[in-house]
Order: C-alpha cells, then sequence, then structure tokens
C-alpha cells in the first residue's frame, strides 16, 4: 500500500512538471513544517520562467544538498523562506551547454535565517545566468548576478542569506571567459529610498580569482548601510583571497547609490584592451541618513581590508566620479576630460579619486 501511494505521489509531481513547463505559470506552495531539524520552510512545485530561458521546473526546500549535472538547456532556483518571511534563493539558466554540473543547499531557521548556496560549473555554453538574490524580514533586498555569452564559468559559488536587519548576497569565480561577460550586485531598501548597485561589464573577456556582493544592514540606530562591489578583495577578518585579474577588449564598470535625505554619488570606468591584476575593488555605498559614496578603482586597504600592487595594462582608460546633494555637485574627479595612460595611476586611489557626500 505504501508503495502504491507513493508511485501516485511521483506520477502527481511529474504530471505538475510537465503542466509547469507547458504553462510557465503553475506554482504550488505546501507549507511542511518542522524537517530535519529545520523548522518552518516552504516548499514548492512549479515553473520559474527565466528571462532568457523559457524552460524550467523548480523543487525547494528546507535543509536540503542536491547534487546535479548534464547539458543542453536547463534552468532552476532553489529557494527559501523561514517561518520570520526571510527569503534566500539562488538559481542558474543554461542555454546549449556542453556540459554543466553543481550543487545547492537550502538551510533555513524557523525565526533566525534563510540560506541558500550554490556551486555550478558549466564547460561551453551559449548562454549562462547565474544568480543569488536575498530579502530579510523588513523588506531589505540584496542580489548578485553574471551572465556569460558564448563561453564557460568555471569554480563559481555563490550565497544568499537573509535575517533579521540584515540580508547579503556573493558570489565568487575561480574563472570565467566569453564574448560577453556582466556582474552586477545591488542592494535596496524596501521602499527604494536608499539604494546601492555596481556592474563590470567585459567585451570577449576574462575573469580569475574574482567577487562580487551586496549587503543591506540595520543599524542600532536605524540607518541602513547598504553597498554593492566587485572584485578579488576580501571581506572576512583574516581571510586573504587569492591575486584576482580581468582583461578584455574593453572593461567597463559603473555604479549608482542614493539615499533618503537626496544624496547621490555615481562612477565610471572604461579600459580599452587592457587588465587590472592584484586585489582591488569598485563599487558604491551609502548610509540611509548619513552618506553616500562611488569608487572607481582601489585598493581594499582602504576600507581595511587587504593591501597589494594592483597592475594595469591598457590602450585607454578613463575614469570620473561625481556625488551630489539635491542635484548640487559637492564632489568631483574626473580622469575621462582626456584619455589617460597607466602613468597616471596613483597607487590604492585609483585614476579618479573615490567621491562621496556628507561622508566624515
Amino acid at each position: 500500500m505504501t508503495f502504491k501511494y507513493g508511485s501516485i505521489i511521483v506520477s502527481f509531481i511529474i504530471l505538475l512538471s510537465l503542466v509547469a513547463v507547458a504553462c510557465g505559470e503553475l506554482k504550488i506552495s505546501v507549507y511542511t513544517g518542522d524537517a530535519g531539524g529545520c523548522s518552518g520552510y516552504s516548499e514548492y512545485l512549479g515553473a520559474k520562467t527565466n528571462d532568457l530561458i523559457q524552460e524550467s521546473t523548480t523543487l525547494a526546500g528546507s535543509c536540503l544538498s542536491q547534487s546535479f549535472k548534464g547539458s543542453g538547456n536547463k534552468a532552476e532556483t532553489f529557494s527559501i523562506t523561514n517561518r520570520a518571511g526571510d527569503h534566500a534563493e539562488v538559481g542558474f539558466g543554461i542555454k546549449n551547454s556542453k556540459s554543466y554540473s553543481g550543487s545547492y543547499t537550502l538551510s533555513p531557521r524557523a525565526a533566525m535565517f534563510a540560506q541558500a548556496t550554490e556551486k555550478l560549473d558549466v564547460d561551453t555554453a551559449d548562454l549562462i545566468h547565474a544568480f543569488a538574490n536575498a530579502a530579510s524580514r523588513e523588506g531589505i533586498t540584496v542580489g548578485s548576478s553574471i551572465d556569460v555569452t558564448k563561453g564557460s564559468l568555471i569554480g563559481y559559488a555563490n550565497s544568499a542569506y537573509a535575517t533579521s536587519g540584515n540580508a547579503d548576497a556573493w558570489q565568487s569565480i575561480n574563472s570565467a571567459s566569453g564574448e560577453n561577460i556582466e556582474l552586477y550586485a545591488e542592494a535596496s531598501d524596501k521602499l527604494v529610498k536608499n539604494f546601492a548597485d555596481s556592474s563590470v561589464r567585459l567585451d570577449h573577456g576574462f575573469l580569475q580569482n574574482y567577487r562580487s556582493e551586496s549587503n543591506a544592514l540595520i543599524l542600532t540606530d536605524g540607518n541602513i548601510d547598504l553597498y554593492a562591489m566587485h572584485g578579488p578583495f576580501n571581506i572576512k577578518d583574516g581571510e586573504m583571497n587569492p591575486i584576482g585579474k580581468i582583461y578584455g577588449d574593453k572593461i567597463k564598470s559603473e555604479g549608482l547609490a542614493f539615499n533618503q535625505n537626496g544624496l547621490t554619488a555615481l562612477y565610471g570606468v572604461t579600459i580599452n584592451y587592457g587588465s587590472i591584476e592584484g586585489r582591488f575593488d569598485w563599487g558604491t555605498e551609502t548610509k540611509s541618513n548619513d552618506w553616500v559614496i562611488a569608487v572607481p578603482l582601489e585598493s581594499p586597504v582602504a576600507w581595511g581590508g587587504a593591501d597589494g600592487e594592483i597592475k594595469i595594462s591598457a590602450a585607454k582608460i578613463c575614469s570620473s566620479s561625481v556625488a551630489l546633494d539635491g542635484g548640487k555637485v559637492v564632489s568631483n574627479d574626473k580622469a575621462n576630460a582626456k584619455w589617460v595612460s597607466t602613468n597616471d595611476w596613483v597607487q590604492g586611489y585609483g585614476f579618479a579619486e573615490s567621491s562621496a557626500a556628507n561622508k566624515p
């Protein structure tokens, strides 16, 4: 009798999967209570429509780890929501891959946190998309992602984490190559009155030992600290990431941050036929009731991270940053009035220095 009912359930799940793929809309949610020492988790089976790949079935659970592999087209989202309302999800989409493999783990606690992690390797695909998103119970959200066109992604790992007053999403890449590569990170409060984002785009490029991170933290005074950054930087106490490298026909990074007080900061960097090697980062940050900053390129030692020489080679470089208070420019550094050479690099600070508003 147990086998019979089990067969019925399996058949039902298969039927739902087929309907979900065909319709792209069906989603069934089940509240399952406690499982494996993790309480208050939700599980759903349905279709997740990716912007680029219209094929997916999704199954998510608590304290769950699973491996996957294959080739061709695939799109998956693995998500978890705990009883307190914290949400975390990771996932990937692949089009026409030679082969892919990886694993995911979901780990919630009823009123404490929700966490999702993923590992992924893709050998030569027309399109690769991978992401991590998190939202805390208060509605602060973060996300990081990578898109690769006609390339490979090796040693990729990501994580989404949410708990009371904090959300974090990061991705790390051993190596990625492709015709086009784009990295993105953003952090926002519930009403998008405070926001920070940063992107890195490569044409015919390569990344090695690279990382993205977005974080949103509610401080003890009620302010929210948001940042979005990229680079081979170290973020944990005592952690020392390997030397990183990025190169391409064109490297372009830009970012924007604003807060509820009307402060805005943004930056932009373009490097033609060049490379950057070492420990460095670029991105934006804001504190909701205090300051904003945009960083075109820096050594992590600027914020207490690892020090180290940054090597740059390029045919042409332009870089700029600006900060505004209610539309009035209060900080501005432009190295793009003319194309600059690598001789203009100021070690630790970039071609254009960071621009900030109301920063002590």
